[in-house]
């Protein structure tokens, strides 16, 4: 990031960034920049390198393998064990050995020659999409499924590499995030207020519902407003769910929750079926 850019985001946000490689928490450089306005220590230095995170030579398939470039190897214990010669730029030819470190994921050019490479049992080959998620602390198998409206499919190593090039090193807002609720946890002047789960709402939330909602009615269309970001009960599907929005074509409505991937529910406009209390719900 150039500086006249992360100088106007600390004049924007009124704080300084904190600058976290998340070399020390994976096998691949990536320095960020992060703005908080809670102290934040540096990671611990995990010492993760690119032979803890690679699978073993014999469970590679073999279209990850270069076969056809010349590769020069350079000698001793050095990051960049080997040059490939192919079209490309200089990054594109390093090839990194087990010992050290990659450096930065990008979206890499969606796959192809632009892949990160290693020098490993003699050969060179490119990183997997799953060592790439490993790169990025992310799970195994993170981002090989996708969902074509209700279908799942397959996503292709070169969307995977776009993907996960573009992401966030996982663990390291997990740290951030975890010393935020260690900071709030000490201030005693903080609060921490927390959205319903789906699903998890327990007796004592419906209880604080109940005992705070005067009308325990179904509810009805003036109320929806107030109601968006909140768990109602939808006897239909016999599930609390969270209210996301809802849409009106004249005299027809229509919602959308949280768990609904962004489609709306047509309702009755007589008969929601949604309600505050599940014990109302069901009362005849």
């Amino acid at each position: 990031m150039e500086n006249k850019w992360k100088d106007m985001s600390s004049e924007i946000l009124g704080v300084q960034p904190m600058m976290i490689n998340s070399a020390l928490v994976c096998a691949a450089e990536r320095k960020r920049y992060y703005w908080m306005n809670w102290n934040v220590e540096q990671p611990n230095d995990k010492g993760i390198l690119l032979k803890d995170i690679v699978f073993e030579s014999s469970d590679v398939p073999e279209k990850y393998y270069y076969t056809k470039y010349p590769l020069v190897i350079h000698k001793g214990d050095v990051k960049v064990k080997a040059t490939i010669e192919l079209n490309g730029h200089r990054q594109a030819k390093e090839v990194y050995g087990l010992n050290h470190k990659c450096n930065t994921l990008l979206c890499d050019g969606n796959g192809g020659n632009l892949v990160k490479k290693i020098y490993q049992d003699g050969r060179c080959r490119k990183l997997m999409p799953i060592e790439y998620e490993r790169l990025q602390t992310l799970p195994d198998n993170y981002t090989a499924k996708g969902k074509m409206g209700d279908k799942e499919v397959n996503i292709s190593d070169s969307r995977r590499y776009s993907a996960i090039g573009n992401g966030w090193t996982v663990d390291v807002i997990a740290h951030l995030f975890k010393s935020l609720f260690e900071a709030l946890e000490s201030d005693e002047n903080a609060e921490i207020i927390e959205q319903p789960k789906l699903f998890e709402t327990d007796k004592e939330e419906v209880k604080e519902m109940e005992e705070t909602k005067l009308n325990t009615d179904m509810i009805q269309w003036d109320e929806l407003d107030d109601l968006i970001g909140k768990p109602v009960f939808d006897k239909d599907n016999d599930e609390w769910r969270i209210l996301k929005g809802y849409q009106r074509m004249g005299n027809d409505y229509s919602l959308t929750f949280t768990d609904s991937n962004g489609d709306f529910e047509d309702v009755d406009l007589n008969c929601t079926n949604l309600f505050l209390n599940e014990e109302f719900a069901y009362q005849k």
